[in-house]
């Protein structure tokens, strides 16, 4: 140190600032103040050093930018640094303000344990091309496409996805509502993320697989049962035998010409309406496609396209919405009698719900049940029981003395046969009878249909109760929406406690079951002569799409629930 601080005073163009400064670092690193081991290192003192080590090297990085190599140790470096400085200041806000050598010596190796990557290696068996790749150890990397994606080492990832605890400590963090990920959408992640390399690659995907590895990455096997013609090459046995490997050189390829996706359009039309006949037999949800969505009546009914057999399980608002069909189903039944009695209050009502709710969700709710969904499930069952008791109350305060659940009903109308399950059939002291369409939600939906006179169910399946007894008046109708617990009717002459929803244009059950006839008819017309209307989005109606006066008022597009979209076009073409 004396030689140094001897030939910066020999130095041309000498400083006095420069040489004082020198000295200063030179006694600030070489002779500072030590510690006994046995009292630890101030995080104080330690942190006023970190400081210094981090201005240096950040510096460093600046000045080396010229060697890529070099400047990416010195960040690797710097960003270590930065790790145990923000490791010794949690330890001092946390009321630590001493650590011991060996604290600090396991501190240092789980920040610098893992080392970092030989930055200046890049690849060399590319003849007559840049010698540089880009290279990434994360498939989800891929963000663009990219001419050539080699990736070595094709084998299993290390470790399934799992939880660090404990069932029961997962159970308890549940318990506590900790929303814990779910596995299964994590492994579905993990598996999308493992096609981006393969998307990516534009012209050529090299994969090296090593025999040794004891299992192959799932990719491997779904690659060799759908793809053919692939060139392998078994390495060590071609450098055995001296082959030359170019696994770069041009490949044979096949032609294929593109096949351009059939566009949006508003009609199709058949030769002839020889397969678009009748039905023997419709139901509402049949009559509805074929008035709103006729592509979806043929490609449902007549081409009898379906969802396969192998389906997720129910989830959401439809489980929702079958297990309370079912809670209700199971009460009234054992229960028709007991409604009209004030003494039926919520007591015994709670003490019913509370076995048959348990026995439900495990025989019919199971996913209800599974870890994470602790609120949901806790919500669910507040809303079925909330809306039990509404219900009842409704159907007392209507005087009803006959309740009917899941009535199945078949009767003729204007296009042969029509049959469908009620709900919710029932009859007050009077005589008078009224159906109910029970609904999980859509609270908002269900009031603009009684606004617009839209309430075609209701209708249908009034229709089927009036053309089979025997009275001259249809019976009334209403929808009871469960999770807002609501009964929602055009009046309150027969449920009086209802929300009363009046009809913008008041017309009874009659002329709409008229409208209902003079739209069939229209449609029929069009299948008859094999046109089938694509009411979907992107495409415009014209003079063809609007039915004659007295029919049902058709909107443009009707294709909020379509499972057929990819077989109805793509784009905006006609």
């Amino acid at each position: 140190m004396t030689e140094l601080l001897a030939n910066e005073k020999d130095r041309e163009g000498f400083s006095q600032k420069r040489f004082n400064k020198l000295r200063a670092n030179i006694n600030y690193w070489f002779s500072n103040e030590r510690y006994l081991p046995e009292d630890g290192l101030p995080i104080a003192v330690a942190k006023k050093r970190i400081l210094r080590v981090k201005q240096w090297l950040a510096q460093q990085q600046t000045v080396m930018s010229h060697d890529p190599a070099l400047s990416a140790l010195y960040g690797v470096a710097l960003s270590q640094t930065k790790k145990l400085d923000a490791a010794l200041t949690a330890l001092f806000d946390d009321g630590t303000s001493v650590i011991k050598p060996e604290q600090l010596s396991y501190l240092l190796a789980q920040l610098t344990g893992t080392g970092t990557s030989i930055v200046d290696r890049y690849a060399e068996s590319i003849p007559d091309q840049a010698q540089w790749l880009f290279g990434t150890q994360q498939a989800a990397s891929f963000y663009q496409p990219t001419d050539c994606v080699i990736w070595w080492d094709l084998k299993a990832t290390s470790a399934p996805i799992n939880y660090p605890w404990s069932g029961l400590e997962c159970q308890q963090l549940v318990d506590e509502g900790v929303l814990l990920p779910d596995l299964d959408k994590g492994l579905q992640l993990e598996a999308a993320r493992s096609l981006k390399p393969i998307l990516a690659a534009q012209e050529r995907l090299v994969l090296v697989v090593h025999d040794t590895d004891q299992a192959h990455h799932p990719l491997w096997d779904q690659l060799s049962s759908c793809l053919e013609n692939w060139q392998e090459i078994f390495v060590e046995d071609a450098v055995l035998d001296g082959v030359e490997l170019n696994v770069l050189e041009t490949l044979p390829t096949n032609a294929v010409s593109a096949q351009p996706l059939a566009p949006l359009s508003r009609w199709w039309k058949l030769d002839s309406g020889e397969y678009l006949n009748e039905r023997e037999k419709e139901s509402f949800s049949s009559l509805d496609s074929l008035f709103y969505s006729p592509y979806q009546w043929v490609l449902k009914y007549k081409a009898r396209l379906k969802a396969g057999t192998l389906q997720s399980l129910s989830d959401g608002n439809t489980l929702k919405g079958n297990l309370v069909h079912q809670l209700y189903e199971q009460f009234f039944k054992g229960h028709t009698g007991d409604v009209k009695q004030a003494l039926f209050d919520e007591a015994p009502v709670n003490a019913w719900f509370n076995t048959r709710m348990a026995q439900l969700l495990e025989e019919e709710g199971a996913v209800l049940l599974q870890r994470g969904r602790l609120s949901d499930k806790e919500q669910f069952i507040t809303t079925a029981r909330r809306s039990l008791h509404v219900l009842i109350k409704q159907l007392r305060a209507a005087n009803v003395t006959d309740i009917k659940m899941e009535l199945k009903q078949e009767t003729l109308f204007f296009g042969g046969d029509i049959g469908g399950s009620i709900d919710m059939t029932v009859m007050n002291a009077e005589g008078a009878e009224a159906v109910i369409d029970i609904k999980w939600g859509g609270a908002k939906y269900r009031k603009e249909s009684l606004a617009k006179n839209s309430h075609l169910q209701l209708v249908t399946y009034a229709f089927m109760r009036h053309h089979k007894s025997a009275a001259k008046s249809w019976p009334a109708v209403a929808y009871f929406v469960i999770d807002a617990g609501l009964m929602l009717a055009q009046d309150n002459f027969y449920f009086p406690n209802a929300l009363v929803v009046s009809a913008e244009n008041p017309e009874n059950h009659a002329v709409i079951w008229e409208k209902m006839r003079q739209t069939w008819q229209w449609r029929r017309g069009q299948l008859n002569q094999g046109r089938i209307e694509l009411t979907v989005t992107g495409t415009e109606p014209d003079s063809d799409s609007v039915p004659d006066e007295g029919a049902l008022e058709i909107p443009k597009t009707s294709d909020s629930f379509n499972d057929f979209k990819v077989l109805t076009g793509f784009g905006g073409g006609q």
